[in-house]
């Protein structure tokens, strides 16, 4: 049994949209679970060409448009989370501070565009599903 594999082909079934991709990060913007868009992150130079997504892509927010050729400024360990990833951090705080160890948050979505770790110019429908423990 390799969890990794068992775990990503978990989370891959969830992402069977068109354009769209599901993922797991931990606290800290750490993807969990590899990217559907692995050649493009080595192409754009988020990831070296001998490594896996997961545990080496961090949800942050570029602040331009990496697939046009535009490369961010400074470290990116100072870069943001994506909205996405802040907001699902945001919630699982919440539900610690309540007490809540076992569950989910509610289902959240938003239809106006935000930034992805590949692009300042996503949009479409993202849902946030956050899980207190998986434990």
């Amino acid at each position: 049994v390799n969890p990794w594999k068992d775990f990503a082909g978990v989370m891959k079934s969830f992402g069977h949209v068109i354009s769209g991709e599901t993922y797991a990060f931990d606290r800290t913007g750490c993807m969990l679970t590899p990217s559907r868009f692995e050649d493009e992150l080595r192409r754009i130079g988020l990831l070296a060409k001998d490594r896996a997504s997961a545990l080496n892509i961090e949800i942050r927010d570029p602040g331009v448009n990496m697939l046009e050729g535009h490369r961010p400024q400074g470290e990116k360990t100072q870069r943001p989370l994506t909205f996405m990833a802040a907001h699902a951090v945001a919630l699982q705080r919440q539900m610690e501070m309540a007490g809540i160890r076992h569950g989910h948050s509610q289902v959240e979505s938003n239809m106006e565009g935000y930034r992805d770790y590949r692009t300042s110019s996503s949009a479409g429908f993202q849902e946030e599903f956050v899980r207190a423990s998986f434990s």
